[in-house]
């Protein structure tokens, strides 16, 4: 169920990262996604809601966190 979910976030999440110029080099969209699914899956089971467009968000917020704290430590 939950790789069925990924499978189906992952084109939305992917289109929301957006890497400014000057770090493209540096870092691409699954880099990001990658630590987003790792980050996901670890915190699955305390995750109160399992609905999916809950599930969605958080990842959304995930994934948005995961691209300011790898272009910080750019």
């Amino acid at each position: 169920r939950l790789a069925a979910l990924l499978q189906r976030a992952t084109p939305e999440l992917r289109s929301q990262i957006r890497i400014d110029r000057k770090w493209r080099h540096l870092l691409e969209p699954e880099d990001v996604l990658q630590v987003t699914f790792s980050e996901a899956f670890l915190a699955l089971p305390k995750l109160r809601s399992k609905a999916e467009p809950e599930v969605l968000g958080w990842l959304r917020t995930i994934a948005r966190n995961n691209l300011h704290d790898a272009v910080k430590a750019l």
